[in-house]
């Protein structure tokens, strides 16, 4: 009995101290740098491919869903009248099943469902994005800083964002930042 008492003490107590590792490293994150990074790694994507996406996102909207101007909207700044007109799109589907575009959830389906090519989103993405990658070959990317084919982030910029601007050094560094959250975190 003592012995059973015992290992549920260890067992309990690593637990509680993995949890507190994962709060605290994410703690340093704003409630929506968390909400993405969560929402990605839920998605089975790893620590590198939720780095180089929240970085394109920093350098985008810095994280602010309601983020809109006349020619882009929302986390990734999708194109509005312009890209496909992505961003229009992304409103029309969300008000087509009851939810606001500007909330991070429905803009977060909105990128899963682009990435992933399905639905709406994928007519939205349309040849352009096709061309320029796939899901596979993202998440064949192994870092979030090099130079080379391997980069997630530079990769991502091509493939998802299309900026006209893309400040790929802005985009790595963020990337590098999240990485190391994301590291301790999981």
């Amino acid at each position: 009995m003592i012995i059973v008492a015992a290992a549920a003490v260890v067992l309990f107590g690593f637990a509680v101290s993995t949890g507190e590792t994962h709060g605290r490293a994410l703690a340093s994150l704003s409630s929506s740098e968390r909400a993405v990074a969560i929402y990605l790694h839920d998605k089975g994507l790893d620590n590198v491919h939720v780095a180089a996406i929240m970085g394109n996102i920093q350098q985008e909207s810095r994280f602010d869903a309601t983020s809109s101007t006349s020619v882009a909207a929302g986390l990734c700044q999708w194109g509005l009248g312009v890209d496909g007109d992505r961003g229009g799109a992304l409103k029309r589907w969300a008000a087509s099943i009851g939810r606001d575009w500007s909330w991070a959830s429905t803009q977060l389906d909105w990128l899963w469902a682009e990435m992933a090519h399905e639905g709406p989103a994928a007519d939205a993405v349309g040849t352009a994005r096709d061309a320029h990658g796939s899901l596979a070959a993202f998440l064949a990317c192994d870092s979030v800083d090099d130079t080379g084919s391997g980069n997630a982030t530079a990769y991502f910029e091509r493939w998802i964002e299309g900026a006209g601007t893309p400040m790929l050094t802005n985009r790595v560094a963020y990337a590098q930042r999240y990485l190391q959250v994301l590291d301790e975190a999981w």
